[in-house]
């Protein structure tokens, strides 16, 4: 355990007993493990923050079927041609009638993605269409007295992660390296210097799989958890190459196409190298006048909504994400524990080991860049 200044002494208790030694985690710096003890704008965490009760964590999400799609027709779609491919034919149903741009058309049939058509519905005129245009169900024409016709529906959408073991690690020190004074030893001396390094480089580890883990499990039951990136897969930038306000304004539009809220508190997590780029962009608020030159940007207002930024130094530089808290979470199994070992000869001995998993919910309302220089 920790006391308020970060003192750890549990080494000193009996063997085999585990404690919990989280709290350390709140002492290490903020910038450095910024999605397990970072803050962005506001003072709330980068990610929410929640426990796992199984190695294997499961969720659904449910989805609404929009009666809306484009057309797939590989070139233009023509006038007059009466059999119209769409993208996803799955969202429409015979009798609903359709808007391509000023045009009305009426489904007859449908054969999976293949629509039959009356061109020029409703005294519209029947016109040529690009490849790509949107395709919109206004609503039905059904003749009075018609049967009622199923309800569109989809099923949830099931996803998982695994939780993943951080350690085990043995911190080990003699009788006499923790009786000697050193030079540069905090309080607590040789063990505590031990372990607060083991802590930092198992954090460090922890923070890169929850940017990149890949999400495994085998027979021999070794498990790792898969990460923020691996989860986002719906929309995808993988060909601008730096973080311009269009860029990132793009990208938002596709999430709030695929259902996201506006103003639901975006986060740009990427590296340093690319915070400095996205700093320049747009028109920069002063809240306070400072003597400094140059402003350090937090935040910048889209029509979506306010995006803060979230700073790792464990993104690669083609990297980043735009998400919410309140879509990814921080599952913990075991927390941070401390284990004393039985005394070897005359060296105390300590197992630091801990459990975690990430979730991800409505990844189709999640963005990320893969290509930027």
């Amino acid at each position: 355990m920790t006391d308020v200044t970060g003192v750890l002494t549990s080494y000193g208790l009996d063997a085999n007993v585990p404690i919990s030694i989280d709290p350390i985690i709140d002492l290490l710096d903020p910038t450095d493990l910024p999605f397990q003890n970072g803050f962005v704008l506001g003072g709330q965490s980068a990610l929410a923050k929640g426990t796992a009760d199984n190695k294997k964590m499961e969720w659904q999400d449910d989805s609404l079927v929009d009666a809306l799609s484009t057309i797939n027709e590989g070139g233009a779609y023509a006038a007059g041609d009466v059999t119209l491919t769409v993208t996803d034919g799955t969202r429409f149903k015979a009798g609903d009638v359709l808007k391509i741009e000023a045009e009305k058309l009426y489904v007859s049939s449908i054969s999976t993605h293949d629509l039959t058509v009356i061109r020029g519905f409703a005294g519209t005129t029947d016109a040529q269409h690009a490849d790509g245009t949107r395709v919109i169900c206004v609503g039905q024409a059904l003749p009075e007295g018609n049967d009622a016709i199923e309800a569109s529906h989809r099923d949830r959408d099931r996803s998982y992660n695994y939780t993943q073991i951080f350690g085990p690690r043995k911190v080990q020190a003699t009788g006499t390296e923790q009786y000697m004074p050193k030079y540069g030893l905090v309080a607590g001396g040789e063990m505590m210097y031990q372990l607060d390094k083991e802590m930092i480089e198992l954090t460090k580890m922890v923070e890169r799989a929850i940017i990149y883990g890949t999400r495994y499990d085998d027979a021999a039951d070794q498990r790792t958890m898969g990460g923020i990136l691996e989860f986002i897969s719906s929309n995808e930038d993988s060909t601008t190459t730096a973080p311009t306000e269009d860029a990132v304004g793009d990208l938002l539009e596709s999430m709030y196409d695929a259902g996201a809220s506006v103003g639901s508190g975006w986060i740009f997590a990427s590296n340093l190298k690319q915070k400095r780029v996205i700093s320049n962009i747009g028109t920069v608020n002063v809240e306070r006048a400072d003597s400094g030159r140059g402003t350090v940007v937090e935040y910048f207002d889209t029509d979506v909504g306010r995006v803060q930024f979230n700073t790792s130094r464990y993104f690669e530089d083609a990297d980043a994400a735009l998400y919410t808290r309140d879509n990814i979470s921080l599952l913990t199994a075991r927390p941070w524990m401390a284990r004393p070992l039985a005394v070897t000869g005359d060296a105390d001995s300590i197992m630091l080991v801990m459990e975690m998993t990430l979730k991800v919910k409505r990844q189709s309302h999640l963005g990320k860049f893969s290509a930027f220089a």
